[in-house]
């Protein structure tokens, strides 16, 4: 599905809108960060971006230990915030600021059940018949 979005982009944008406009399907990643914990290595949104991976290509990719690594940086950047009155109330200011924007369990319980399906359908006839999974 064409997006609509406009702004600000990078490689991964410019390189998915030449594959849609040559016809090869593309599919971008990403993982949304916390900005004051954005520098990598993040193995938290690596385990994420992986297992969306395996989700989208049905298949299991080997994490080795990088889920005990995301556990570790966790409780890392936890025990930093703790050790930090000023980041502790910064932080917790912007959790209260997402806790407030969405929840996503709530908007789910409200849609309905015969437009998502409208919605499917509609989605793999745009697929054409030549799509293979």
């Amino acid at each position: 599905e064409e997006t609509r979005y406009e702004g600000p982009t990078g490689i991964a944008g410019v390189f998915q809108d030449a594959c849609v406009a040559a016809g090869i399907p593309a599919v971008t990643f990403w993982a949304a960060v916390p900005h004051y914990v954005s520098q990598p290595p993040n193995p938290k949104a690596t385990v994420a971006l992986l297992r969306r991976v395996e989700d989208v290509l049905d298949i299991e990719v080997p994490l080795a230990d990088l889920p005990a690594q995301a556990e570790e940086w966790e409780q890392a950047v936890t025990e930093m915030t703790a050790e930090d009155e000023e980041i502790a109330e910064y932080v917790a200011a912007l959790e209260e600021r997402g806790d407030a924007e969405v929840d996503v369990n709530e908007a789910l319980s409200k849609v309905d059940g015969d437009a998502l399906a409208a919605e499917f359908e509609r989605y793999l006839r745009r697929r054409g018949p030549g799509f293979r999974s």
